[in-house]
């Protein structure tokens, strides 16, 4: 195919593993988000960007966001538009944060999950073929009671 990039498997870039957030790729075209203004929009994509760093589940605090915002007819919009809603004097939600990111209790779970694979592979990698048991390996020395992989 003549002008396409072809790539094979071995060809591929490495991932770039850092934290993201998710967005829809026809976000910007929907209505609601459509209507923005440029520094609105900008304000809800650096405050979805805040939520992911953060783990703060789409709160943001009023301090950050007064920061973010380079024009205070954006929080406005934001908010008329149906992105975001006051919690109190101090901290605002975007309303479809949750919608489309994980939340932090699903982050830390992830994380968990990606440190107890880590210690099997280790377990399997180096103990395993060399017929070692190390004192500190929850595979070697499973605590009684509770299940190992």
């Amino acid at each position: 195919m003549e002008g396409e990039l072809m790539l094979r498997s071995g060809d591929l870039p490495n991932f770039d593993g850092r934290p993201t957030v998710r967005l829809h790729q026809g976000m910007p075209e929907k209505g609601s988000v459509a209507a923005l203004s440029d520094s609105a929009f900008r304000l809800l994509i650096e405050a979805i960007c805040y939520c992911g760093r953060e783990e703060s589940n789409g709160r943001v605090p009023s301090v950050i966001l007064n920061r973010l915002a380079t024009k205070r007819t954006a929080i406005k919009e934001l908010v008329d538009r149906g992105h975001m809603e006051s919690v109190d004097a101090d901290t605002w939600f975007l309303t479809d944060y949750l919608r489309w990111n994980r939340s932090d209790a699903e982050i830390q779970a992830f994380r968990e999950s990606k440190a107890q694979s880590g210690v099997l592979g280790a377990h399997n990698r180096w103990h395993v073929p060399r017929r070692q048991r190390v004192k500190d390996c929850p595979h070697c020395y499973p605590v009684k009671g509770v299940e190992s992989a």
